[in-house]
């Protein structure tokens, strides 16, 4: 299904004013002709990871109408903009790649935000990087990226990403804690939490005893739980847990009576997880979630960004890191690829332009990583908050930026 909202029609009529009026320019005087691109986008706009598609088509709506107002962006002394091309691919593999299929078989676009999910990702690059299509997607599974695969990036980090940062601010502050015990769900997100924590943690000089792998339809912790419990590790960590089993695993540690360190390298909107799980249940609790209504360590920049979406689309309590980190974040990647690659035909010059950038972004300054652990340097890699809740408030610890090696 192809959509265009009232923001793409926008951004179209103004090219077309300014291509009108380039028509009229007499000898002598400076053209302002803008020249539009085409720009795909994959999101799940429903279903159940529409929460994330609908934030990412906020951000990419929000930066392609500031590109508008400030009259196009150069690159090689020519102006140019987006025309934005949306599917829904309602969070399925079949759907990402039909709508793959049709944005760059049918509509012949060479640059594309999504999908973001790693089934997604992993599904549709036969088709992208067949046609040299650079893909700014996202996702955890760490074969959505690689050498076969060098338009794809990945630019919004998870907890895959931010589990290295939580064990380094453990290990330096809390230099007792030695023995640690994994949670892990019995699938892709699980086994690869193993795979790439374990290293990691071992390097740090933690103690695993060990993972315990779940069936991802579990609600019933208690056996899993009571038998960790009983080998007294000093940390106990969820991975990344699904939003709808941390709060779970919280609430049956803390009736088991477990004092000792919880990490959830992965989280969900601080708010929602005090609902659930009551202040009790939370104290001294680890996360790694940014809570964009505090002031503490939130930059002006993703202030901004915050009241500006809240006043376009009327949400409350905005999470940005689905509106910058994702959308808007997605097309400045873009654009400053292309402006550094000196073209906008290239894609292979702007991939390689886009993996070596160093850019400041609302979210903070960002750039990419992943050499070692994909093969190629494809992650984008920002900051990590480390925060703790504390007698029923969340408290954000420290801003750290984590090594994606």
């Amino acid at each position: 299904m192809r959509r265009k909202g009232l923001g793409w029609s926008i951004s179209l009529l103004l090219v077309l004013v300014l291509v009108l009026g380039a028509v009229g320019c007499g000898d002598g005087e400076e053209s302002t002709e803008v020249t539009v691109l085409k720009l795909g986008v994959s999101l799940p706009l429903t279903g159940a990871a529409s929460y994330w598609g609908i934030g990412w088509q906020h951000g990419i709506e929000m930066a392609v109408d500031d590109i508008d107002e400030k009259g196009g962006f150069e690159v090689d002394g020519k102006k140019y903009t987006f025309e934005v091309t949306e599917w829904d691919d309602k969070g399925t593999a079949t759907d990402a790649v039909a709508g793959a299929k049709k944005l760059v078989e049918q509509d012949g676009v060479k640059y594309m935000i999504g999908p973001i999910l790693s089934g997604g990702m992993l599904a549709v690059y036969p088709t992208t990087e067949a046609a040299g299509v650079i893909s700014l997607g996202a996702g955890s599974s760490p074969k959505r990226l690689g050498p076969d695969k060098p338009h794809m990036f990945s630019i919004n980090m998870t907890g895959k990403e931010y589990g290295p940062a939580l064990f380094q601010y453990i290990r330096d502050n809390y230099p007792d804690a030695k023995t640690f015990y994994g949670l892990a769900s019995n699938d892709e997100t699980g086994t690869t939490d193993v795979e790439m924590f374990t290293p990691r943690l071992e390097a740090m000089g933690f103690e695993v005893i060990g993972w315990e792998m779940y069936d991802p339809a579990t609600t019933d912790f208690y056996p899993v739980l009571t038998k960790m419990i009983g080998k007294d590790p000093d940390v106990i960590c969820y991975g990344t847990a699904l939003a709808s089993k941390g709060p779970l695993i919280m609430k049956q540690l803390y009736e088991l009576g477990y004092d000792g360190i919880e990490l959830w390298p992965a989280g969900t909107e601080p708010s929602s997880v005090l609902t659930q799980v009551g202040a009790a249940a939370l104290d001294g609790q680890f996360m790694t979630w940014f809570d964009y209504t505090q002031d503490s360590m939130i930059l002006e920049t993703e202030k901004d960004i915050r009241e500006k979406a809240i006043a376009r689309y009327g949400a409350t309590g905005y999470d940005i890191s689905r509106v910058a980190e994702g959308g808007w974040d997605g097309v400045q990647y873009l654009v400053a690829g292309m402006k550094a690659a000196g073209t906008v035909e290239d894609t292979d010059a702007i991939a390689e332009a886009i993996a070596d950038l160093t850019i400041d972004l609302p979210d903070g300054t960002k750039s990419f990583g992943g050499e070692q652990t994909f093969g190629i340097q494809r992650m984008s890699v920002g900051d990590v908050m480390i925060a703790q809740w504390q007698d029923g408030v969340y408290v954000h610890l420290a801003r750290v930026r984590p090594e994606v090696p």
